[in-house]
């Protein structure tokens, strides 16, 4: 029982990481967020992961259109970010989790979102913004500690 149960798991997982790449497909500003070595398949499957293990709810979803997406990418923002401060370090895929899902949230028309909706897309810019500022302030700090030493 057990063995299904985690195939399962896999299947929606996996279905939930397809639907992500063509969503992000769709949009030409984060295609261009993968010209490095790390594939959008593997950012949408640590995606997938994540939900996966903080909202499993979630990844019954099909996401087909960027708005749809906002509870998904909120998940794995927060995991990322809480992880992060955490002062662990992030994986490459980790990492394009946060500009991707800035990206998307950007290319929404907000104004046309219902109001849960428009609250989520917020939400994700502000944590962005903070996660942004502790970032630039941990790295100031350790540029510091590096100079007097």
């Amino acid at each position: 029982m057990s063995l299904m149960r985690n195939l399962r798991t896999q299947w929606s997982s996996n279905d939930l990481a397809e639907a992500l790449i063509t969503l992000f497909q769709r949009c030409p500003p984060i295609v261009d967020l993968f010209v490095g070595a790390t594939p959008m398949d593997q950012v949408a499957h640590k995606i997938a992961t994540i939900v996966q293990a903080q909202a499993p709810e979630l990844v019954r979803e099909s996401p087909v259109e960027p708005a749809h997406a906002l509870p998904i990418l909120a998940t794995a923002v927060q995991a990322v970010v809480l992880k992060s401060l955490q002062g662990e370090q992030l994986l490459q895929a980790e990492y394009l989790i946060l500009p991707l899902t800035r990206t998307l949230v950007d290319s929404l028309d907000t104004a046309n979102l219902p109001a849960a909706q428009q609250r989520l897309a917020e939400g994700i810019l502000r944590l962005y913004r903070q996660w942004e500022e502790a970032s630039r302030q941990q790295r100031s700090t350790q540029r510091n500690m590096m100079q007097h030493q």
